[in-house]
């Protein structure tokens, strides 16, 4: 809507139109439709993930894989909240959580897509904006960035990024690991596969470690073999 309007509007009057506008027809839009469709999806991929977990024998596997495939085009749309708060209830409820506790290798295989079209590309612009990125995702897990700013705009990346994550998403799955508390994302999430109680020790900590050097590995050698730098427009050439 506001590229619309930036576009329709005279110059002279877009500076204030153009947000006035977006926001009248943006905020009741969102309160009357957005949210209650945003509400239903949420509900439905709480279901979801509650009721793969529960299929006997292969349940976390399945319910690993399926989360890490779709977890960072949850993460675009906003609809990763829903399995964030499921995972806090179960923590709250008995204890432990296995629905989220997947979601590590996500974060590595998009930050190790980065790596490899940092270490292939000779864009220096794209090396200004990945390796902060690469950076902020790797000790933090705050991967916005490189999504955002790396690889969805080039889109392959970003969906090898996403299958990528589901070899290793399977496997923590199918480890049935717990996720005791959450605490963050990256390596300062690690902590939180430490059981408390010490009947399971740091076993969640080497089950998920696994999980994100099979995801990383395949991101990265998937990517840095299939990369290319788009080509320059006639009359951009530097």
């Amino acid at each position: 809507l506001e590229k619309w309007c930036r576009t329709h509007f005279n110059q002279y009057v877009k500076f204030f139109f153009v947000p006035f506008v977006v926001l009248v027809v943006c905020v009741p839009l969102t309160y009357l439709v957005i949210g209650p469709i945003a509400t239903i999806i949420t509900d439905a991929l709480s279901l979801l993930f509650n009721s793969l977990y529960n299929i006997p024998v292969v349940g976390g596997a399945v319910g690993g894989a399926v989360l890490t495939a779709i977890w960072q085009p949850m993460v675009v749309f906003g609809f990763h909240w829903s399995v964030i708060a499921l995972m806090l209830m179960n923590i709250g409820s008995q204890g432990y959580d296995v629905i989220m506790a997947p979601y590590m290798v996500c974060s590595f295989a998009q930050v190790f897509a980065v790596l490899a079209i940092l270490l292939k590309t000779k864009d220096t612009k794209l090396k200004e904006l990945g390796w902060p990125a690469f950076i902020t995702g790797f000790f933090f897990g705050i991967t916005e960035p490189c999504l955002y700013g790396v690889t969805l705009p080039r889109k392959k990346p970003f969906w090898i990024s996403c299958i990528a994550s589901v070899p290793g998403g399977l496997f923590i799955g199918l480890m049935g690991t717990r996720m005791f508390e959450f605490t963050g994302g990256a390596f300062c999430a690690l902590p939180g596969f430490v059981d408390p109680s010490g009947a399971m020790g740091a076993s969640g900590v080497i089950y998920v470690l696994i999980g994100i050097a099979i995801s990383s590995v395949i991101s990265f050698v998937a990517t840095y073999a299939t990369y290319k730098d788009e080509p320059v427009p006639a009359g951009q050439a530097a």
